[in-house]
């Protein structure tokens, strides 16, 4: 992997982000959050951060901390002879998710307004819908990336990263090779864009010049369903 290349942070987007991305992947209820489980989970994507040399913010480190604070404290016996007279160690966390979740939401009815009208607040009036129109696809963001990098990658056989010498192909010659294909196909699905012998590198180097194309908004990426597999359009 080229050593000078960093994946740039704006891309992806902060640490809460993470936290309800998985908190939604994994069914999980905000109001009961399995503190364990999301630790684990939550490490292990900035371990997957890590391997792509992403710059990470310190807010993604303050959140990892926060999160092993509340799970010791979730470990040591309370004192307290009420178990319900001692407060959830998760309580703070939740409520800053909860308010991080309407401000987003928000700021996505928001952006969905049409320029002329964004300022305009009306009754609310339905417009018809057609019950026999497909459903729309899902914009998937840089988290869903993840979830299909680590997929590959728990998949990909031969050595691990850590010890390939050899670099079979440059992050710039994987942007080329997408483009072109893309400008064949119109949209490809990111596991078809790998060779078929692939290996770790190939996953490493083909996630990094998808993720600088999205950086460089040469690229947009959905899902047609919930979690599904991510496909790759040219940005109109």
């Amino acid at each position: 992997m080229e050593e000078n290349y960093r994946v740039k942070l704006e891309i992806f987007e902060g640490p809460l982000d993470l936290l309800l991305f998985l908190i939604k992947r994994n069914e999980l209820d905000i109001y009961d959050i399995p503190i364990s489980f999301i630790t684990e989970q939550y490490l292990v994507y900035l371990g997957m951060m890590q391997v792509l040399n992403v710059e990470l913010a310190s807010e993604f480190l303050v959140i990892a901390a926060t999160l092993l604070e509340i799970k010791a404290r979730m470990l040591i016996p309370t004192l307290v002879e009420k178990e319900d007279e001692a407060e959830d160690p998760r309580l703070e966390l939740t409520n800053r998710l909860l308010e991080y979740q309407r401000f987003k939401n928000a700021a996505i009815q928001l952006n969905s307004r049409d320029m002329l009208y964004r300022d305009t607040f009306t009754r609310g009036i339905h417009e018809d819908v057609d019950a026999d129109a497909a459903p729309p696809n899902i914009d998937a963001d840089v988290y869903d990336l993840l979830v299909a990098f680590k997929s590959l990658m728990d998949r990909a056989r031969g050595e691990k990263i850590a010890y390939m010498a050899v670099e079979r192909i440059s992050v710039a010659q994987r942007i080329n090779d997408i483009m072109e294909r893309i400008g064949i196909a119109k949209s490809v699905a990111f596991d078809t864009l790998l060779p078929r012998d692939y290996t770790r590198m190939d996953i490493v180097i083909t996630i990094l010049a998808i993720l600088e194309l999205l950086r460089l908004r040469m690229l947009r990426c959905d899902q047609r369903e919930p979690f599904g597999p991510i496909w790759l359009y040219m940005q109109e």
